[in-house]
């Protein structure tokens, strides 16, 4: 979560505050904040993280793995912000083995999980 002040977000209560998210992006992962928060839907990344800087609204939801492509395309949009991390969500992938080259599938999806991973704890 990134915003333009500090937010409790353990807080029971949030419905006073209305936090961006991209259009069909999901709420993974944010916990008891999906349900007590209000949220508005937004075209872009950028979009989002602006709306929050100029205070519009409280704050913009924005994923891990977005992160890295967003700094780097706009490092300056990150000057006035807070990061507020509010925890994780484990995630399991399955593939059938009905799937023509599974294995291959499988492989190249643990060395992505694997590059992620390294770059979380990197930081």
């Amino acid at each position: 979560m990134y915003s333009a002040r500090e937010i409790d977000l353990a807080a029971k209560d949030l419905s006073g505050y209305t936090f961006t998210v991209v259009r069909s992006a999901s709420h993974g992962g944010m916990g008891s904040i999906a349900d007590s928060a209000n949220f508005k839907e937004v075209t872009t990344w950028l979009q989002a993280l602006e709306l929050g800087r100029i205070g519009r609204y409280d704050g913009a939801h924005i994923p891990e793995p977005v992160l890295a492509n967003l700094a780097n395309l706009a490092p300056d949009k990150f000057d006035e912000l807070i990061k507020q991390d509010f925890g994780s969500v484990s995630v399991s992938t399955y593939v059938s083995k009905a799937r023509k080259n599974y294995e291959s599938l499988l492989e190249q999806l643990n060395k992505n999980i694997d590059i992620c991973l390294a770059q979380k704890f990197a930081h």
